[in-house]
This record gives C-alpha cells, sequence and structure tokens, in this order.
C-alpha cells in the first residue's frame, strides 16, 4: 500500500552539466522518519550520477533527457511509500580549448603543441581545415598540433573539438605567426661580359648576425662574399656569356634558418648592336631596295 503522508522534494529537479559535479539532495518527510530511498526497477540515471544515500550525486558524462522514478519508503514499514516522476536535463557547458594564444612558432624549427579542452568526458577529436594550417604543420584527431612550419606568415583558422561521449563540443578561433628568415631581393638581374657588376643580398626576419652560404656557380669572374652582419655582395666582372644557377641559405644567429633556401640564376648576355623596330624597318627597306637593284644589274 502507499503512505500518503510521505512526500518527496523537491517537484523538478535543475539541469545537471556534463563534466561538472552534481549533487542534488532528495528530501522525504511525513509518516515516521527514516525513510529510504530508492530507484523505481526499470529506471537508470544519467550516465555517470548515482543515487547515494538522499542524494543524486556524480558528474554527468552524457547530453540528454532522462526519466525515471524515485520511491521513497518508511524505513520501519517498506509498504508505506511513496514514488516521484523526474527528469534530469543534462546539457554541455561551455568548452573552451588551452592553450590560448597558441605560442609562436619558427620557420623550418619543429613544433609541437597539445591542445587541451576544458570538458572530455570520453574520447575527444580534434578539427581543423588543413588549408588554413602554417604549411608543414598538421593537427592530429587527439590534439597534437605538431609538425615543422614551412613558410614566415601570420596565420588564422579554427580548431574544433567534439566529445566521442557527451557530443558536447567547443572551437577557438587561433593566430599563429610563424617567424623565418628571409633573403631579398627574390631574383637578381643579368650582365654582361666586361661590365661590372654588383649586387646585395639583405637577410631578414631572424636575430642578427646572419650566416650566408652560396653553393653552386657563379658567373664566371663572380664572386659571393658576406659583408656585413646581415648583407652578402655578388661582384666581380663577367667574363663569358651564360647563366648560372646557384643556391643561398642563410642561418641567423639563434640557428633559425631560412625558410625556403633561394636558387638564383644570372644570365651573362653577350653584348652587341641592337636596333629598334623603326630601325629594322628602315634596314629591310633599304635591304630590298639593294635586292631589287642587284636583280636589275643582272638582267
Amino acid at each position: 500500500m502507499s503512505c500518503e503522508a510521505i512526500s518527496i522534494s523537491p517537484l523538478a529537479l535543475p539541469d545537471g552539466e556534463v563534466c561538472a559535479q552534481y549533487n542534488q539532495p532528495i528530501t522525504a518527510a511525513g509518516c515516521d522518519p527514516p525513510y529510504v530511498l530508492s530507484l523505481e526497477p526499470g529506471s537508470r540515471l544519467p550516465p555517470g550520477l548515482d543515487l547515494i544515500g538522499n542524494a543524486i550525486r556524480g558528474t554527468p558524462a552524457k547530453v540528454g533527457s532522462y526519466s525515471f522514478t524515485i520511491r521513497a519508503a518508511d524505513n520501519d514499514d517498506p509498504a508505506c511509500f511513496v514514488i516521484r516522476d523526474y527528469t534530469l536535463n543534462i546539457i554541455c557547458p561551455p568548452i573552451t580549448i588551452s592553450p590560448d594564444p597558441l605560442p609562436p612558432a619558427a620557420c623550418q624549427q619543429q613544433y609541437c603543441v597539445q591542445l587541451s579542452p576544458s570538458c572530455a568526458a570520453g574520447k575527444p577529436a580534434f578539427e581543423a581545415p588543413a588549408t588554413d594550417l602554417p604549411p608543414g604543420l598538421i593537427l592530429s584527431p587527439n590534439g597534437m598540433l605538431c609538425g615543422t612550419p614551412s613558410a614566415p606568415g601570420t596565420y588564422r583558422f579554427t580548431v574544433t573539438f567534439t566529445d566521442g561521449d557527451s557530443g558536447c563540443t567547443g572551437s577557438v578561433n587561433y593566430t599563429l605567426t610563424v617567424t623565418g628568415v628571409t633573403i631579398t631581393p627574390p631574383a637578381l638581374p643579368g650582365g654582361s661580359p666586361g661590365v661590372p657588376y654588383s649586387e646585395v643580398l639583405t637577410a631578414s626576419g631572424g636575430v642578427a648576425p646572419y650566416a650566408f652560404t652560396e653553393s653552386g656557380p657563379l658567373p664566371a669572374g663572380l664572386t659571393f662574399m658576406q659583408t656585413t652582419p646581415t648583407t652578402a655582395t655578388i661582384t666581380g666582372i663577367p667574363t663569358s656569356a651564360g647563366c648560372s644557377a646557384f643556391i643561398v641559405t642563410v642561418t641567423d644567429a639563434n640557428g633559425v634558418n631560412i625558410c625556403t633556401p633561394i636558387t638564383y640564376t644570372i644570365c651573362i648576355a653577350a653584348g652587341g648592336p641592337t636596333l629598334s623596330s623603326w630601325g629594322l624597318m628602315v634596314l629591310s627597306i633599304l635591304l630590298a631596295g639593294a635586292g631589287i637593284l642587284m636583280i636589275r644589274r643582272g638582267a
């Protein structure tokens, strides 16, 4: 039989959040205490919660709306009881991802950062558009952002997180700066045999002094030499025509290398008289006239 004098409170339960401690007392009153609280057969609390003594306690692990029934019975007379139906909603908390901001990266230097969500009840899954990440970096599903950046610049991308068990999600917009040594100019002009040639290469983007390295053949008559802590010079007098390709690399005082070694090509073109389009037209007319004159004389 039921005992109408027993009542259970509260009438409704407050929502719970995944990853957040939940502790809601269930109170019985009427008849003769003490009372025994229990779940009705077939009732289940949200994953992560239990009915312990006179309270629902634990850490919710999955989003959802859960219905169950609690019985309050007289400890001395189990036949004297009352039941109450409850619905408990488990919601997602605001999820943040750390670290935020990201530490800066250096070109051609190993970079690894573990991303962590503020809430993860189960297996996490991280994602970011690969095309938005700095070249050379990869974000693994477990949140490891790792690789060797290959191009300097400022990159903006969004990382999203999904908890495999709770279904909760979060995201963060990152801006990652990749520093790197660069050389200017990106290309070198040609020259002519016997004409003095001089071009300056300048390193920037790192910490001076820089160390320049040149590999490959220069045009005959030209030399490569570092002239200041930030510059190198190609000078000399070309002695023959032709094109030469060579590679220049730079390392700064902290051991940071140029992101991509630059391949330069210098072409030394043999000099000679040139004619404008009008000059060529006049020359063709004169040659045509000379040809006609020779034909007439031969006739």
